[in-house]
């Protein structure tokens, strides 16, 4: 698999849109290089139109395309997200989440096999005006 773009987002909710945002507004990234799935599509919508950022087809698309996948995803969802592509993750991507509530190891044995690298990040609600730190 060819892992073509940098930065995936599993949820395209307003903390991923906040987040997206800061990256593309610091020139971490462009928008070329990240690809986005959320269930919704008015969520899709906003990340294409507004964020240039290209929509994914599924969880699964976007594992193969990424190297670095965020999870940003309701911690009450998270399972019914992940449980499609456990499996999928290569031990070359690094899964950052955002989720509350839910330890590393929990999505890592999801995920599995190990040795996965999973990475928990706690952004804050200032994020969502451009303003947020983590």
């Amino acid at each position: 698999m060819s892992r073509d773009l940098e930065l995936g987002f599993i949820g395209a909710g307003n903390m991923a849109e906040a987040i997206c945002r800061g990256i593309l507004g610091g020139n971490v990234l462009a928008a070329e290089q990240i690809l986005a799935f959320d269930p919704s599509a008015k969520r899709q919508a906003l990340f294409r139109d507004e964020l240039n950022v290209a929509p994914a087809v599924d969880n699964a698309e976007l594992l193969d395309r990424c190297r670095t996948i965020i999870l940003a995803v309701k911690p009450q969802y998270m399972a019914e997200a992940l449980e499609p592509v456990a499996g999928k993750v290569g031990a070359d991507q690094l899964v950052i989440t955002i989720a509350a509530g839910i330890s590393t190891s929990w999505i890592a044995n999801l995920l599995g096999p190990a040795p996965l690298r999973v990475v928990r990040v706690m952004p804050n609600t200032p994020m969502l005006v451009g303003a947020g730190m983590s």
